[in-house]
């Protein structure tokens, strides 16, 4: 079973960040040097989360018995974040993912992956080897010319608001499974935490 945890966003920066999708899909779909040279999946909007960690193959009730009864809060809706502006994983010069980064000025999120990190890989659950980055996901390139990228001017600002952080709370955190399906994943919410 495919599982992941996961901060989902209150709804009122959501369509927020639909804006910003569409001007994306739009940018691509008009410009000359994406049409030919370059394909990519966008991510729905009304599940958007930020993922903590990603289970391939891991027992469900094993996460969630370790996780509440660590007696941990992991709640961050008094806080607020910020997004920053549009970014690339794993860099913008061959682009394979588009995010736009979390600011998290006190690393909440961080802090908070690193004590669920501690708690699971004391139960046997290996650790993460990727440095941790708080982000969402707006779209997965599938196929690109990079070169399509050399005029992209969009790197490091929010399209709609460039000068402005867009600011929001997060919902609790939640373990997602992940249904595969042939038009899109489906997130189906397990436990709240």
């Amino acid at each position: 079973m495919r599982l992941f945890l996961a901060y989902d966003f209150e709804s009122t920066i959501v369509s927020e960040i639909e804006k910003i999708s569409s001007f994306l899909k739009k940018e691509f779909k008009d410009n000359p040097n994406f049409t030919k040279n370059f394909k990519a999946n966008f991510v729905d909007t009304s599940s958007i989360h930020i993922t903590l960690k990603f289970f391939e193959d891991e027992d469900e009730n094993l996460i969630v018995n370790s996780l509440r009864n660590s007696n941990e809060d992991f709640s961050l809706h008094n806080y607020d974040f910020y997004l920053l502006g549009l970014n690339a994983f794993p860099d913008k010069n061959q682009p394979k993912v588009l995010v736009l980064p979390v600011y998290d000025e006190a690393n909440l999120i961080e802090k908070n992956f690193l004590k669920i990190e501690k708690i699971l890989n004391s139960v046997g659950i290996k650790k993460e080897t990727r440095k941790f980055k708080p982000h969402l996901t707006i779209a997965r390139i599938k196929y690109c010319n990079f070169n399509s990228f050399d005029n992209f001017n969009y790197w490091g600002k929010l399209i709609i608001y460039e000068s402005d952080k867009l600011k929001f709370k997060l919902n609790k955190l939640k373990l997602y499974q992940s249904i595969l399906t042939p038009e899109k994943p489906i997130y189906k919410e397990m436990y709240e935490f």
